[in-house]
């Protein structure tokens, strides 16, 4: 198998650790050491996290959050000319090896990538356990997603920095935060 060292660490690399190739939670029943649960808590350990991570609705209580009544945008499928184009960027990593950006997903552990470019998809590639349709959990990537989102929003005139947080999401009164609501939420 092939690995990759970081910290003078051994890991199994994306192709190695590939959840399908792993056959975690394959079959049924799966086999006793394939089996990722909540309650053992070992469910973020990797590599069990490179599929926990795509089902984690399928381990803990998960509430949808709707989009609201606006008209869906379509973003429309990536051009293969553009994916293309993307996958043969080259570039030097940080260990100055030479590397194609479709083979980098691999040494990331890239689940999923989607690059929208003026309001268009132009790439999307999901590996491992994660598919189109599946949510991915972030954690406290999250805020960065939101905040680069909110900016942009503001920047468009969409939002109004002078108005709170509460103004748009009236349902974090009284100090709550995404954590309780959602406790409130699932019981």
């Amino acid at each position: 198998m092939s690995t990759l060292q970081f910290d003078g660490v051994d890991y199994l690399d994306g192709t190695a650790s590939d959840p399908n190739r792993m056959g975690w939670m394959q079959g049924s029943p799966a086999p006793g050491d394939k089996i990722v649960r909540f309650k053992d808590d070992q469910f973020l350990q990797f590599p069990r996290n490179r599929w926990a991570l795509s089902h984690m609705r399928e381990l803990v209580p998960t509430a949808n959050v709707w989009r609201g009544a606006g008209r869906r945008q379509d973003l429309g499928a990536p051009a293969s000319a553009d994916e293309s184009m993307i996958d043969d960027l080259t570039f030097e990593d940080l260990t100055g090896r030479k590397m194609r950006w479709e083979d980098s997903l691999s040494d990331t552990y890239t689940d999923g990538i989607a690059v929208l470019h003026r309001g268009r998809l132009v790439y999307q590639r999901y590996h491992g356990a994660l598919r189109p349709e599946l949510p991915h959990a972030c954690f406290s990537i999250t805020k960065s997603y939101a905040a680069t989102l909110a900016a942009t929003l503001v920047h468009e005139g969409v939002l109004d920095r002078a108005r709170t947080v509460l103004h748009y999401l009236p349902e974090m009164a009284g100090g709550r935060t995404i954590q309780s609501l959602s406790r409130s939420i699932n019981g």
